[in-house]
């Protein structure tokens, strides 16, 4: 609009742009084969990418402080320059740690559709702009401002992107699914991410990569902290404050998934946050699940060491989980002495956990129907169970538990293989549910 203005016939016009254009590639073209790769390694991407909008800030604010053809044509030859040499040199290298078939899914939306969609939403805005405004001159400084708050906005969306690319590329060199070699480094950036990955830079691994996480994880913003709890790459590093909050029942299922997600690596961790006394009992007895779940044997010894806890509802939570992970594993065996040991200490206990005590080391489906038996007031069943449970408790811990179970009842005289009690009580349980099934149905 403003060469249109300046320029009377169509010749000179043609000739302005065509002097703008041929500047614009020339100046480009030396900017991004002298300049480029100096600024990626003295500025790193983020830096590099910023200094498009940083230089088209300063232009376009000269443009709408003296709206001239020269100041304009500076604004727009910067945006042009800079825009197709050091941002797209840097650009590119955002996709530095994203998987193969994750760029070749994103990259071409990103590049063609999301290109698109800005060059038409700053077309409909300009449309809009001349539909109120009274001449296109009149409508230059509001396209400029509007222009200046759009760079205003991209610098802050750059450096974001920044912290996201130190982050991934820091998971994915430390996880090996990216490989750098020297040769292959061109950016500050990524050289100091790759050099911290090696172990040379401990302080600084501090900084780039899992601190930002840990001082999410310690802000006071809900919606901050579940976003980096449900991160899929949470660094070893935050293990600590992820456990602390798994304390807090706003966090406690984001905070349970991510440790689930870290898998085995954590298990050493969790084992001395569930057994270690410094932490408070919330967390230690919401441990065992996230060890249930992890899949590792070495958490079912941490496990059972838990059994020795002080505390009896941590004790109450690890046999709860050894017996769903020997369920889901039924070659996981545990030393019966270690559980009887167990057993004999806690012989005055609930009955439903000292059963399932019990259970990680005799007959499971045996035991339930033998606590089903004895809340029974049937004479027989109860009797029946009384015989099993004779036959198959050792004699320490039947010399502990009998007071308990027989209520007074003497031992039994004779000796019934327990295969043959077990078949007697199971029948005697179908039977008496089924008739309590029968009666249940002519009553109603």
């Amino acid at each position: 609009a403003a060469a249109d203005s300046q320029f009377q016939s169509e010749a000179d016009l043609l000739s302005f742009f065509a002097v703008f254009y041929t500047a614009t590639g020339l100046l480009t073209f030396g900017v991004q084969s002298s300049l480029a790769a100096k600024a990626l390694r003295r500025f790193g991407i983020g830096g590099t990418m910023a200094l498009l909008p940083i230089g088209a800030i300063l232009t376009g604010a000269g443009a709408a402080l003296w709206p001239r053809l020269a100041t304009i044509a500076i604004a727009k030859g910067t945006q042009a320059v800079l825009g197709h040499s050091l941002f797209r040199s840097s650009y590119e290298l955002l996709y530095t740690p994203v998987a193969p078939q994750s760029k070749r899914r994103a990259k071409p939306i990103i590049d063609v559709v999301g290109d698109q969609l800005g060059d038409g939403t700053g077309s409909v805005i300009i449309i809009a702009i001349l539909a109120i405004a009274t001449s296109a001159t009149a409508a230059m400084p509001a396209v400029i401002g509007v222009g200046l708050a759009a760079f205003a906005v991209a610098l802050w969306f750059m450096l974001r992107l920044n912290e996201g690319y130190v982050e991934q590329l820091a998971s994915s060199l430390r996880a090996g699914t990216l490989e750098l070699n020297a040769e292959s480094i061109v950016d500050a950036t990524t050289h100091r991410i790759s050099q911290i990955t090696r172990g040379l830079d401990r302080q600084a691994i501090l900084a780039q990569a899992w601190h930002q996480q840990l001082q999410a994880l310690v802000s006071e913003d809900p919606g901050e902290v579940l976003r980096t709890l449900e991160d899929d790459n949470l660094d070893r590093h935050v293990v600590a404050r992820v456990i602390d909050l798994v304390a807090v029942d706003a966090y406690r299922a984001a905070a349970e998934a991510a440790l689930g997600r870290m898998g085995a690596s954590i298990t050493g961790e969790l084992i001395d946050a569930l057994l270690g006394q410094e932490l408070s009992v919330v967390i230690r007895r919401r441990l065992p699940r996230v060890l249930r779940d992890s899949g590792d044997r070495r958490a079912a010894r941490g496990l059972l060491d838990g059994l020795d806890d002080p505390n009896f509802d941590v004790r109450y939570r690890c046999a709860g989980a050894l017996v769903q992970m020997q369920e889901a594993d039924p070659t996981l065996k545990f030393p019966s002495e270690r559980i009887f040991d167990v057993a004999e200490r806690e012989a005055q206990s609930d009955f439903e956990y000292l059963f399932t005590i019990l259970s990680l080391a005799l007959d499971r489906d045996a035991l339930r129907l033998s606590l089903q038996a004895l809340s029974s007031e049937d004479a027989n069943l109860r009797g029946t169970a009384l015989e099993y449970l004779y036959n198959v408790l050792p004699t320490r811990i039947r010399r502990e538990l009998w007071p308990r179970l027989a209520k007074g009842a003497p031992p039994p005289k004779r000796e019934v293989p327990p295969s043959e009690l077990l078949r007697s009580m199971q029948s005697l349980i179908i039977d008496r549910d089924e008739l309590l099934a029968e009666i249940k149905k002519h009553k109603s």
